[in-house]
């Protein structure tokens, strides 16, 4: 199991959210021994997107990112598995909170 933060002050939410599954996607790739990768997330549209129920507009660049990892996953015999979280869902509230505090640490370390 891995996670990761991504966050750029200057992109929205949905590029954030594409960014980052391409970064955990890139990091996990050498160590995957599942034969499922399931990455969860409260980003709706690019979810859609990744699992082709909407059509991809102006992420087009990323979503093509992440369909070459995916297609690398594929090839080590790998299935990869988009699943939207709710904000409701005790699972999204415990990583909230731990991506608060730990956004909080970050901005107190570099306050320094």
């Amino acid at each position: 199991m891995a996670a990761g933060v991504h966050y750029l002050r200057h992109s929205g939410p949905n590029k954030c959210f594409y960014l980052g599954i391409i970064r955990a996607l890139e990091h996990c790739l050498p160590m995957c021994w599942s034969n499922k990768v399931i990455i969860m997330g409260d980003c709706e549209p690019v979810l859609k997107q990744l699992n082709k129920i909407w059509q991809v507009s102006s992420m087009a660049l990323e979503y093509k990112q992440v369909m070459g990892l995916i297609k690398k996953y594929k090839e080590k015999g790998n299935e990869i598995v988009f699943s939207y979280l709710s904000e409701n869902n005790s699972e999204y509230k415990n990583i909230d909170q731990l991506a608060k505090r730990s956004h909080k640490h970050f901005l107190t370390i570099l306050k320094r």
